[in-house]
């Protein structure tokens, strides 16, 4: 129950103001929806150039575009041992839902990475000429 007698959830808008939604639940919880976290997220090593883009201009976009704080990729001397297909660790800081639109975005920069890989893998593969 809040302090007018109401039972709900409430949730803490981008602004730092509290919503109530009334007859939401018995016991009102204050769910902050502004609240930085840091997620690790894994992509092939490879595909880091493609991330990052001609002079960076790849991942500043995708930061713009999702609104999160930072993107962080390993420096080289930490990933010089992996290969191409051989997972990396990235970490991207900002709120849950500005994390998950910064990893739509960097899974279809991945995806036009990977699909020329698995072609050329697979033409490789079945003798194919190139």
């Amino acid at each position: 129950m809040n302090n007018t007698g109401e039972t709900g959830l409430q949730i803490q808008d981008p602004f730092n103001q509290c919503v109530h939604l009334s007859g939401c639940c018995p016991n009102p919880t204050a769910i902050r929806l502004d609240v930085i976290i840091d997620e690790v997220y894994d992509v092939p090593n490879g595909s880091k150039g493609s991330i990052i883009g001609p002079k960076g201009a790849k991942i500043t976009e995708i930061k713009s575009s999702s609104g999160v704080k930072d993107v962080k990729i390993p420096p080289r001397e930490e990933t010089s041992h992996l290969r191409a297909r051989d997972m990396l660790g990235i970490t991207i800081t900002g709120t849950k839902t500005s994390i998950e639109k910064a990893k739509a975005l960097i899974d279809e920069v991945v995806s036009g990475w990977v699909c020329p890989l698995l072609i050329d893998y697979i033409a490789q593969y079945l003798h194919l000429p190139g």
